[in-house]
């Protein structure tokens, strides 16, 4: 669906380059944290938090000229919001962690031709909006002051981490009708330890990371941040598309959520990766095709887009 047929496999699964200087931290990390777990431990929960901005690419330019740029205040941080469209229902587009929200930009025009009319933000510590990090928490206080602001939505798209954070606001107090979760992590708990594994932390750092998030948001944060619990009282119509060559979220992890979701549709696709599936005409199309649906499945379907 993206790739040539001639690309051989190996070439089209290679992995990511890790830049010099995170392979300098994973080196430091790997050599303190027998040594000083506690301190390697602290020292990684602090670097949880923190974002990366990349810059912005030429293919989302256009969208970003056409948006309406506004700010919003969520406890006195400056947070940037993008709207497109006049008229119809609203859809809302989440990024994910370290992403912005233009990265949702290939979805606009087609969502506008459709009828609804787009919002997207860039999340606290993310593109324009003020800060150098976030929490989920956080991210989700940014959706609810967006739906009192704009609301009420007729459908969520999210990538990846915003996923997490969708799952969690619809089990509380974000409403929708329908929701499309693109590359959604299973649970925090699970990023967590990916984080720890990449950092290279000793078992012992590792714990201390889980030790200090508890100790700061709550013994119960993990069952909270977990997107599987989360979707299994939901009602609304679910669709989690998902990619087998997806190399920072297993894709696994999406069906499992599709699984625990009562009105879950899945999608696997294939050579699409973490990032390119956003970008992909099968996958914006069958994203509206849901969104706009009349009927809703109400048991589990798995599709796959080669």
């Amino acid at each position: 669906m993206s790739d040539s047929p001639d690309k051989s496999h190996a070439q089209r699964r290679r992995p990511h380059k890790t830049p010099l200087a995170l392979k300098i931290i994973r080196g430091a990390f790997r050599l303190a944290s027998p040594i000083a777990p506690g301190l390697a431990g602290r020292q990684a929960y602090r670097l949880w938090f923190r974002t990366l901005r990349h810059p912005l690419p030429a293919r989302e330019k256009p969208a970003l000229a056409e948006a309406c740029c506004e700010y919003i205040d969520l406890d006195g941080k400056r947070i940037a919001t993008y709207t497109w469209g006049e008229d119809g229902p609203w859809v809302l587009l989440v990024h994910g962690w370290s992403g912005r929200g233009t990265q949702m930009a290939p979805f606009v025009e087609p969502l506008l031709k459709a009828g609804y009319r787009v919002l997207a933000f860039d999340a606290p510590g993310h593109g324009k909006s003020a800060g150098n990090g976030t929490s989920a928490l956080e991210i989700i206080d940014t959706m609810t002051l967006l739906e009192e602001q704009y609301g009420p939505f007729h459908a969520i798209i999210t990538h990846s981490f915003g996923g997490l954070c969708v799952a969690a606001a619809l089990n509380d107090k974000l409403s929708s009708q329908r929701a499309v979760f693109i590359a959604p992590p299973a649970s925090l708990l699970g990023l967590l330890k990916m984080f720890s594994k990449f950092l290279q932390l000793s078992e012992k750092s590792q714990i201390k990371m889980q030790t200090f998030a508890e100790q700061q948001f709550g013994q119960d944060l993990w069952q909270r941040m977990d997107t599987r619990e989360n979707v299994r009282t939901l009602s609304i119509p679910g669709l989690i598309i998902h990619d087998e060559d997806d190399h920072d979220v297993p894709w696994q992890d999406g069906l499992e959520i599709a699984e625990a979701w009562p009105k879950a549709r899945f999608i696997k696709t294939h050579r699409l990766g973490h990032g390119r599936i956003l970008s992909d005409t099968s996958i914006i199309k069958s994203t509206i095709d849901f969104i706009s649906a009349s009927n809703s499945n109400t048991h589990l379907q798995e599709e796959k887009l080669a």
